[in-house]
């Protein structure tokens, strides 16, 4: 997961770097300053030269004017988020309340909420994928004609007693006439409603059989695949086969990259479970 520190440095100056030397070098900062704010402090700069740093560095000099710094961190963000993938994270290190803005548009107009606000970058939370909310909206319709189908069955259960019904008062006329009253129209109502039950109970296990066996042959493709990949990229079998059979138990959740992802930090840590899970990432 991508993390990207954008650094209103007119506003928060040396204080906000605090915390940058704990990044890792899946995080990238970018300092932007102007003629207004462009001094660093010198103990920063001497950790940098002595190599202390693991984070991505960029220095932004930007025009200097009311509120021009904003415009231009704000610009830049855009064409991050444009650039960037669903798992990004995106952090503005300033104190101006008017980023407030900002965020709430990309969470209301893209779903988008992988953006933070905060004064250091010591500050900054590690936020969960997914980070945006559009799948989730998409998925309320499928509901709704999930619910929809079982209706059809239902209605023709009820249109089916109808003939029943009228089978059994030409069977009772029948009876009148060969003046058997009492035993004929019975017969008739068990002999005409066991098939009616034998045709609706004898096809529904094939479908249910069908379904087990797809599932269980899909599963497996996924194990075979992921084992692949892996193994394609050097892991040892200690890693290949928990990471394997994880990967086939989340088959079918509707949330399987998150729960992979979850679960290969529990296993291995962030750093390398963040590595294994960008390698199975694209077979979910």
């Amino acid at each position: 997961m991508k993390h990207y520190y954008l650094v209103d440095f007119e506003n928060v100056a040396d204080t906000g770097l605090e915390g940058f030397f704990q990044l890792t070098a899946e995080d990238t900062v970018y300092l932007f300053y102007s003629p207004k704010s462009n001094r660093i402090n010198i103990d920063f700069i001497q950790k940098l030269l002595e190599g202390k740093g693991q984070a991505n560095l960029r220095f932004l000099s930007v025009s200097a004017g009311n509120q021009a710094l904003d415009l231009q961190l704000a610009s830049f963000l855009g064409s991050l988020i444009s650039q960037g993938s669903e798992d990004c994270v995106y952090t503005i290190v300033s104190r101006d309340k008017g980023f407030a803005v900002l965020r709430s548009f990309w969470s209301n107009h893209a779903g988008l909420s992988g953006i933070q606000q905060v004064s250091r970058i010591a500050d900054a939370r590690q936020l969960e994928w997914p980070l945006r909310t559009e799948p989730e909206k998409v998925s309320a319709p499928k509901s709704e004609s999930a619910e929809e189908e079982p209706s059809e069955p239902a209605a023709s259960a009820e249109e089916q007693p109808e003939p029943v019904a009228a089978a059994a008062e030409s069977d009772a006329g029948q009876a009148d006439e060969s003046a058997e009253p009492a035993q004929n129209p019975e017969s008739a109502r068990v002999s005409e409603t066991k098939p009616e039950s034998a045709k609706e109970k004898k096809p529904s296990p094939p479908p249910q059989n069908r379904t087990s066996q797809q599932s269980g042959a899909a599963k497996q493709a996924l194990n075979t695949s992921v084992q692949q990949v892996l193994s394609k990229a050097k892991y040892e079998d200690k890693i290949i086969s928990p990471v394997a059979s994880l990967v086939s138990r989340a088959y079918g959740d509707k949330k399987i990259r998150q729960t992979v992802y979850r679960e290969l930090i529990k296993l291995f840590g962030q750093k390398l479970g963040l590595e294994v899970y960008n390698h199975v990432k694209p077979l979910l």
